[in-house]
């Protein structure tokens, strides 16, 4: 598997999401203040507007997966001096 420049940057053995999670999780349990970033399902409902935008995408047939660096509509107005 190829991963991304950031990601090979990283030092020190590759964790999947869910041992990131797993560990994260195990750091809560023992008092550590954590914020869990990793996977899992947010404890707040999603903002109406992006439900919408959501429900639009899918009847306009946007229903595939977006490229790993990001779909160019949301990246294209990233100024040019961050790495995404």
């Amino acid at each position: 598997m190829k991963y991304s420049d950031p990601v090979e940057r990283l030092q020190g053995r590759r964790m999947s999401a869910w041992e990131i999670h797993r560990v994260a999780q195990q750091a809560a349990a023992a008092g550590e203040d954590v914020i869990v970033l990793s996977v899992g399902d947010p404890d707040f409902a999603t903002l109406a507007p992006i439900v919408e935008r959501a429900i639009d995408a899918l009847r306009t047939g946007d229903t595939h997966t977006a490229p790993s660096p990001g779909a160019n509509r949301c990246t294209r107005p990233l100024p040019r001096n961050m790495h995404v």
